[in-house]
């Protein structure tokens, strides 16, 4: 199936949106993600929401152009998602039924 025009308008504008998010809002050494931008990027680093959010646009922007640089930041961000706010735990937690931190007592 072929794209329309109007589709391909959509999609380079998603493009344009999620470089413009990369470029001001994600701070490649230090892996944050900075949560809002008015006339320069705000000093309130990103929630675990934004995060999920721009993963997610991530995702979806993938699936449309198949462009792997939109994959791999999307695993970026999940990775330093899970760090700051502890997400792979809690998910390992509900998959495997029981405590995954080795410091905890069963």
């Amino acid at each position: 199936m072929t794209a329309s025009a109007s589709e391909w308008i959509i999609w380079a504008a998603a493009v344009q949106a999620a470089e413009f998010l990369r470029r001001e809002l994600w701070d490649e050494v230090t892996g944050v993600l900075w949560r809002s931008y008015c006339e320069g990027r705000g000093n309130v680093p990103g929630f675990a929401e934004d995060y999920a959010y721009l993963i997610q646009g991530l995702l979806d922007l993938y699936e449309a152009t198949f462009d792997i640089r939109w994959l791999q930041w999307a695993g970026q961000l999940q990775s330093r998602m899970d760090e700051l706010f502890g997400m792979r735990t809690a998910a390992a937690t509900l998959i495997l039924g029981r405590r995954t931190d080795p410091s905890s007592r069963d």
